[in-house]
């Protein structure tokens, strides 16, 4: 029984250490996301907003803003960790979403690229 213990706890330990260390990868991952996205909207605001006043179509700048916003929700945090793909952007998003947020990030320059 003592060896079965010991064989868990060092299991456990080494679980923990993996998602303790993913966790911090994630969190790094959904800020360069999140900075991408916030960064895409700034970028629409300035494009479609001049002096306070819109410019073009509020439809067309809501649909656009909406984009951003199924990116940001697309994936959960949990689903994130909990998950053993590598986190890259081609591996989690199209290639349209990740020109959106590569966009977004170079707007407000940012310049890791993941």
């Amino acid at each position: 029984m003592g060896v079965f213990l010991s064989i868990f706890i060092v299991v456990s330990f080494i679980v923990c250490v993996y998602i303790l260390d993913r966790n911090e990868i994630v969190y790094e991952f959904q800020s360069a996301i999140s900075a991408g996205c916030f960064g895409y909207m700034e970028k629409l605001l300035n494009e479609y907003y001049e002096d306070g006043r819109l410019v073009t179509h509020m439809a067309d700048y809501k649909k656009e803003e909406a984009v951003a916003y199924e990116i940001l929700d697309k994936y959960s945090y949990e689903s994130m960790l909990f998950s053993f793909r590598p986190l890259r952007f081609k591996e989690w998003f199209t290639d349209e979403e990740i020109e959106l947020i590569e966009e977004g990030r170079i707007y407000r320059g940012h310049t890791i690229i993941w």
